[in-house]
Order: C-alpha cells, then structure tokens, then sequence
C-alpha cells in the first residue's frame, strides 16, 4: 500500500455524502482562500490581519464538529494515505478541498492530550496526524521514512484507531518505518504478528518505549506478557511522558540504561533483556477506575490513591505526600500549586506549602495565569496517569503506581531500554512474566546504572 500511495499523483480521501451541513466548513475556507488572494493582490499578506484567521461559528462550527466524527478519520491505515501521499484532496459530496489546507485550518482547535474520561476528541486526532505526516520527508522524489526512534509517535496515534483485521493495526502503520525487516503476511495469526513486530522494534531501536504504550489492559489472551496488545483502542493506563523520545536519544553505541540489548536466535514467544532489580512490591491498593466519581481532588480518589499507605501512615508525614503528589512527573509548577492549594492540604496536611508557594511564585511574576484552569490542567494530568492503575508500597517503604494485576511479592525490575521500572513475577520455569510498567517515586535510572553494588542480570520474559 505504501508503494501505492508514494507513486500516486493524488490521494482523494471520500469522507462520504454532503450531510450535516459538512459544505459549511468548505465554504468556510474558500472565503478564507478569497481573502487571502485579496491580500497578496494588495501586497499585504502575511500582515498581521493575515494571522487572525476567522474562526468557525454558529452553524459552521456545528457541521465542522459532525465532519471531523465520520469514521475515516478513526481507521488505522489513513496514516499511511496522508504520510506517503504527493498530495491529498479530502471530498465531501461535491466538495472539495486540499487536505493540507484543510487539516491546517481544522487543527487549531485541537491539542495532543487523550483523557481516559474526555478521550480525544477529533480535532486532537487531525492535528496529531498532520504532525506525523511531517515525519516523513522527500528528497529527489525518494521517500525517507520514519525511524524507529519515533515509533512512540506513531503508536501514540495508532493507538486510538480502529480497524476491522487486528492485523492492520501493526500492517496499518509498519511501510512508515525504515529498516524494521518485516513484511505483511495475512496468514499468520495475530499473535505471531504482534510478537514478531514487537521483537523486531525492540532490536532495530535498542529501546523499550514500545512497551510503555501498552497500557494496563488487555483483550487477547494468547499474547506472550511481554508482547503489547495492539488491538485494544485508546489503552488506559499510559505512564506520562512515554512518548517522550529524549530518554532514547543519547549515543546508542555506548551501553546504558537507555540501550536494550535482546539476547539473539530466540523463539518469539520470549525475550531475554537485561536489568536490575530495584525492589519488590510490599502493598497493593485498589484500582483506580476511570469513572465522573473519581475525579482528582474527590474523597474518592483520595481514598483510593491513600489505601496501601494506611498500615504505614504517621502524623504529619509530608515525606509521604510529597511522594503521592509526585506520582504525576508535573511539567507546570505552578499547575501543581494551585492543585495543591484547592485540594492537596486538605488531603494530605503537609508542611511544605510554603516552599511550593516560592516555586510558583517564579511563574506569577512574568506570566498571568488562571488559578481554575492551572487546577484544571494538573488535575487532568494527574487523571491520565492515575486511571487504570493502583497505587503501591514496596518493601522499603516507597510509593508508586502499577497496573491492577500486580501484586504482593512481585519484583520490580529497571530493564534497559526503559524510562521506568518493570514489574515482573517469577515464573515455575524460572522465567518471568511481564505484568507491565510501573512509576517508582525517587527512582534516578542514571544513578541506578552507574551503581555497580547493584549487579546487572538477564530476564527471560514469556
């Protein structure tokens, strides 16, 4: 397909009939076009009349909402129709319109944030896929694909598309690499497919950012534990920052936390990585479900979030709270403080406000910000990493985040090619089962692997 689509002179997407008022928006950009041709003919485009582009409105605004829902823009393989494509043309009943054009215009209005509640909605969607597109480049007419560093930017988005074969959801999105040695092959079962793709970005990229968009769900039973489940649409659970592609961008030819290392000529239902074990789970807390009762900041959540800390609680431990409030890896400062102040003090009486006062007060003096949307914002953050997950103890006294399924007595594993920690339980054959990522608060990798008391092994994953 991605031949097909790299040869053609134009892709035309069919978005469907002309209902729901959809000609509204492609009425919309031709006087936005018009004006803009007005303005070159005057000499002034590019002025600053020229940057505030009208915005859509009323009924316009309604039908562009409709459009965006059509079910084209939630398959898998129309990442592969716009990255490859010369040139595309979305067409809606009679109308027409330049995708590049249009997904510009569209894309203001969308951002890159997936919520567990809110989802994403389609505008999020089209704006992230204009940014993939811009992965690919050209040059002298030849395609340079994406490479496997990026593969977390890809997945981010084929992770909230559908398809019809679960096999499309890794052949939907695998033309886009360059030097993955796999090919499309529909007679293989799905498993297969996804243990050979799995394996394959895994040695190709000497990284593990593949696993970290797995999530705490599952819907195949047959998968090994260690393979992702690629058919489960927008996964819950997602640690922050795993798409975050810095961890895996330093010099690959010097062995590091951040290079991973499979060990050759296995079968491929296992994987044998390297790493180090950080400690073991002591308590497991309920899971936190994404429901409207367990917003953050509610008694619920709270309740929740605080179960495994109650045999180890004491009065007046801000140690602890500081650890829970900074499960979330908040980039805000100052979104973490107005959280804080609405609901934290209240939760967790602490004595470190004053000093999260002085933090935030560095973004008070050159920036306006708006109390309710920096508790809005931090909220949501917090919300998307807490969802699906359960807070922990470990043997030492340490808080974290696991998937539901861990439990008492499961080890905590940093394996290469990671950003966080592991949790593995020891099978009777002496292997492991991957139960899926975790966050360990105070973990430093970069001080974990230059600790040589600390003594690196292998891991054999089924």
């Amino acid at each position: 397909m991605a031949d097909i689509y790299t040869s053609a002179n134009r892709v035309c997407v069919w978005l469907g009939e002309n209902v729901d008022n959809a000609h509204l928006v492609f009425d919309h950009i031709a006087r936005w076009k018009a004006r803009c041709a007005e303005q070159k003919a005057r000499g002034t485009f590019g002025s600053s009349d020229h940057l505030n582009r009208p915005h859509y409105e009323g009924p316009t605004l309604e039908a562009y909402h409709d459009m965006i829902q059509r079910p084209w823009f939630s398959r898998t393989w129309i990442i592969q129709e716009i990255c490859f494509s010369h040139s595309a043309v979305v067409t809606c009943g009679p109308c027409e319109e330049d995708w590049w054009l249009l997904c510009n215009r569209i894309a203001e209005y969308g951002g890159f944030n997936y919520h567990p509640l809110n989802h994403t909605t389609p505008s999020d969607r089209w704006r992230m896929l204009a940014d993939r597109q811009m992965l690919i480049s050209r040059k002298n007419g030849r395609v340079r694909k994406i490479g496997l560093r990026d593969v977390a930017n890809i997945l981010e988005y084929s992770n909230l598309c559908g398809a019809m074969d679960p096999g499309d959801k890794v052949y939907g999105i695998l033309a886009l690499f360059d030097g993955l040695p796999m090919s499309v092959d529909y007679c293989k079962n799905i498993a297969d497919v996804y243990q050979e793709f799995t394996k394959a970005v895994i040695s190709a990229s000497k990284a593990l950012s593949i696993l970290h968009l797995a999530g705490t769900k599952r819907i195949l039973s047959d998968l090994p534990s260690w393979v992702p489940d690629y058919s489960v649409t927008a996964p819950l659970g997602v640690m922050p920052d795993a798409t975050d592609r810095s961890f895996m961008h330093g010099d690959t030819g010097n062995v590091g936390w951040h290079v991973c290392v499979p060990v050759p000529g296995e079968v491929n239902t296992q994987i044998t990585l390297s790493g180090k074990m950080v400690g073991s789970i002591a308590v497991m807390g309920p899971e936190l479900v994404a429901t409207t009762d367990n917003i953050a900041g509610s008694t619920h959540f709270t309740s929740t979030l605080r179960a495994p800390l109650r045999p180890h609680a004491r009065p007046n431990d801000s140690g602890r709270t500081k650890a829970f409030l900074s499960i979330v890896r908040w980039r805000n400062q100052h979104h973490f403080l107005e959280w804080y102040k609405a609901y934290g003090k209240e939760a967790f009486p602490v004595d470190h406000i004053a000093a999260l006062q002085q933090r935030g007060r560095a973004y008070e003096t050159h920036l306006e910000f708006e109390p309710s949307e920096c508790v809005t914002e931090y909220a949501s953050e917090m919300e998307s990493a807490c969802y699906g997950r359960a807070m922990f103890v470990t043997d030492d006294g340490t808080l974290g985040l696991a998937p539901p399924d861990a439990r008492r007595g499961d080890a905590l594993v940093f394996l290469a090619g990671g950003f966080c920690p592991f949790v593995l339980r020891r099978r009777q054959d002496d292997a492991w089962t991957l139960v899926g990522d975790c966050y360990l608060y105070g973990l430093d990798p970069f001080v974990l692997w230059d600790d040589e008391s600390m003594l690196v092994a292998r891991y054999t994953l089924r």
